[in-house]
């Protein structure tokens, strides 16, 4: 009897590392609907802290950037450019030839292009493959990285490159879509993919995280998960512990160069923690009373951003502070779980200070609400339809 070889979706990634949910999601979605998957990329990070991804193929391509770099050296030294910016280009032109080459080897019924490094490649090799070509934009890339003219110019340039091969474009709110919408009218008109949590049962808390705080269990806590560095409010939210109920404190979960500012900043009612395997985040997140997200109104891709912790601290029953960002204020108050402060420390207090046991109690009955409303296996769909 002859067998039918299932279809082959490449998810591309130029930072393939551990703990991007909406990878491993899009990945499990894939399998479970009877596709082949194969993640493909290379490593784009100096974060030590940060560990590639399981099952991923991380290209190495370091021998071909030996091979190239003398080219690129002779190119340096033609048109006077440093020798480091030389390196920078014989990397970035290693990484680009090493993905079209397995790309050539996988021959893929369908990519996912995850970033605009990767879609740059795979609108380039398209015609050649005739592949379907899904790019799902994460961020408003042109302003990912804050104040960095270089970065936005070459974004632009793949962007405008690449739109007529697009044949699906999906980004994670419509505020972002509308940003893309307004710079690249040739690209498809955007399909939203939230990255909503895969449905299940909240959590249980077992008491972890006040364990290893030495916490009394009564002491309610104000979480921040995740990196712990600029534009994210963290030292007004540490300088807010010393103005809180003294049955408060709180919490930061994560690293970055911040973490000592922050230490300094909180005193003895603020405590900085390592950041815990994703697989268990949830059992962690359960132990907070409310979490923090105050993301600083800076460049248009944070201003209208939806952070991932918009959907997981409210699979775990925890209520949100949140900034007043277009797209989160939004959502918090449409779903009324959790509340809008600005970002200063007495403000944040003051907020906190007013909050009663009804008020928590709401705020949760609320995140419940919204858990089982907003899931994964609904949003996958969008991906799902694009690539069948």
């Amino acid at each position: 009897m002859a067998t039918t070889t299932r279809p082959l979706v490449c998810i591309l990634g130029s930072s393939l590392v551990q703990n991007d949910s909406r990878l491993e999601k899009q990945r499990e979605s894939l399998i479970a609907r009877g596709y082949r998957v194969e993640m493909v990329g290379w490593r784009n990070t100096s974060d030590l802290n940060t560990r590639d991804m399981a099952g991923a193929r991380v290209l190495d391509t370091s021998a071909l950037s030996k091979v190239l770099q003398p080219l690129a050296q002779s190119a340096a030294f033609l048109t006077q450019r440093p020798s480091t910016s030389a390196m920078g280009i014989a990397n970035a032109y290693a990484r680009r030839i090493s993905l079209a080459i397995d790309l050539v080897r996988l021959q893929p019924s369908a990519v996912v292009a995850s970033d605009p490094e990767t879609l740059e490649v795979a609108a380039w090799i398209k015609p050649r493959l005739d592949f379907k070509l899904i790019y799902d934009a994460h961020e408003y890339y042109p302003e990912e990285v804050l104040d960095d003219t270089a970065r936005a110019i070459a974004v632009h340039r793949i962007h405008r490159r690449a739109a007529d091969r697009i044949d699906t474009f999906i980004t994670v709110n419509p505020l972002i879509a509308q940003l893309y919408a307004n710079d690249y009218p040739r690209f498809p008109a955007a399909q939203i993919l939230r990255n909503a949590p895969k449905a299940g049962n909240q959590p249980d808390y077992d008491g972890r995280l006040h364990k290893l705080l030495d916490l009394d269990p009564r002491t309610k806590i104000i979480l921040h998960q995740g990196r712990l560095s600029s534009m994210r409010g963290l030292i007004p939210l540490a300088l807010s512990a010393g103005k809180l109920p003294p049955n408060w404190h709180v919490v930061f979960m994560g690293a970055g160069p911040l973490q000592e500012d922050i230490a300094l900043a909180g005193g003895q009612r603020c405590s900085v923690i390592a950041p815990q395997p994703w697989e268990q985040l949830p059992l962690w997140t359960a132990g907070a009373t409310i979490g923090a997200i105050l993301y600083e109104p800076l460049g248009a891709n944070q201003i209208n951003c939806s952070p991932n912790k918009l959907w997981e601290f409210p699979a775990a029953n925890v209520p949100i502070l949140a900034s007043h960002l277009p797209y989160l204020s939004q959502e918090v108050q449409l779903w009324g779980m959790g509340w809008i402060t600005e970002i200063e420390s007495t403000e944040i207090a003051s907020l906190v200070c007013r909050l009663t046991n009804t008020d928590l109690t709401t705020a949760r009955s609320q995140c419940s609400h919204f858990a089982r409303s907003v899931s994964w296996e609904v949003e996958v769909e969008t991906l799902l339809a694009a690539i069948s």
